[in-house]
């Protein structure tokens, strides 16, 4: 913000223009990152509640927060039409859905957290609870696509998802054909860069999220490509830059607003931290682990990380208006704040297990 309209303005409009290019590319690789850890053969040697306990809580959490933000953003912007607000509400609930590692690397750098089993659990929920929120995101952006068009919702849906599909496999193809040939580190990097900054560039050309179609690319690479852990040698050491670049231009153009913000920041912090209680409790007692697992488990869920943050900011790219300021808003307040309390939490919940 010291950088933008609200401080120096070094970043003035027509600055945030130029840069739009690596804000895309930004976008694409977080998703790209996110999509290397979903190996399918990694995920079967985990035990299949794992994924049945995030699904549950994921969905629930969806849910509690999607449903009550509609109703509060209906009532606010009475002039906007219903599936605009209601297109908000659910991306605000798809970034609700992230959960972030971050609180749980703190929490175990300060203490040892003795009960493997639970830091495990937490791990998983953490690491893959955002694969619910990026569906939920795509889904919410090709029917607000389908609705825009003059065919059917449904067909005009389907052909957008489609696009994307085809959009992400163009580049992953690509990597996957060139990791049968041997290259160095560094022309392997280019390539994988460049695959990158493709699917960013053909995806904001026909205004889909680079997002989106990064983690599609990135799942289809870490199955079918050789070197998937070699992409994530070049990958992994770029993330806390590529998430500096990425706030940089965002709280360039941010506009800070507080008052309904505000009320809503309250409402959305406390349904999340809710819809992560209630979920975790209902799927933990619905699958049963085979060890203990403390109803306030969701407790260790209360980070979002970048994630929640990058959906949101995929989102006001592609609709740009004062109800996606206040969508910024309220998801950096909320990072700011589950970034502040959550290895505390962790600390607490696993000293009452006896365990800290």
């Amino acid at each position: 913000m010291a950088l933008g309209h609200s401080g120096l303005d070094v970043f003035d409009q027509a600055t945030l223009v130029m840069l739009q290019p690596a804000l895309l590319f930004a976008l694409a690789w977080i998703g790209f990152l996110f999509g290397l850890q979903f190996e399918v053969r990694q995920l079967r040697g985990l035990p299949r509640y794992y994924f049945s306990i995030t699904a549950v809580q994921a969905v629930i959490t969806f849910i509690a927060v999607t449903l009550p933000v509609y109703l509060l953003l209906h009532w606010h912007y009475q002039s906007s039409s219903s599936l605009f607000l209601l297109s908000q509400a659910v991306v605000l609930g798809s970034a609700a859905c992230c959960s972030g590692q971050s609180a749980l690397a703190i929490a175990a750098q300060s203490r040892t957290l003795a009960n493997r089993p639970l830091l495990q659990l937490l791990r998983y929920i953490s690491s893959v609870d955002g694969l619910f929120g990026l569906f939920f995101f795509a889904l919410a952006i090709g029917v607000m696509s389908g609705a825009a068009g003059s065919g059917s919702l449904a067909a005009a849906t389907v052909q957008w998802l489609f696009a994307t599909l085809l959009m992400a496999g163009a580049p992953a193809l690509i990597l996957v054909v060139l990791s049968r040939t041997r290259l160095v580190r560094q022309e392997f990097s280019l390539f994988l860069v460049g695959a990158v900054m493709l699917c960013a560039g053909m995806a904001h050309t026909i205004h889909h999220t680079p997002l989106i179609s990064g983690m599609i690319c990135g799942v289809l690479v870490a199955n079918f490509s050789r070197h998937r852990l070699r992409a994530l040698a070049v990958v992994m050491p770029s993330e806390k830059p590529i998430y500096i670049i990425l706030l940089l231009i965002i709280g360039a153009g941010w506009r800070l607003s507080f008052g309904f913000s505000m009320v809503v920041l309250a409402v959305y912090f406390t349904l999340r931290l809710l819809g992560k209680l209630v979920g975790v409790r209902a799927a933990t007692l619905a699958f049963r682990p085979q060890y203990p697992v403390p109803g306030r488990l969701g407790l260790g869920l209360v980070s979002e990380g970048g994630l929640a943050i990058a959906i949101i900011v995929s989102f006001r790219l592609l609709q740009s208006s004062a109800v996606s300021d206040t969508l910024v808003t309220i998801i950096v307040f909320s990072v700011l704040i589950g970034e502040l309390i959550g290895p505390r939490l962790i600390l607490d919940l696993f000293e009452r297990e006896g365990e800290g």
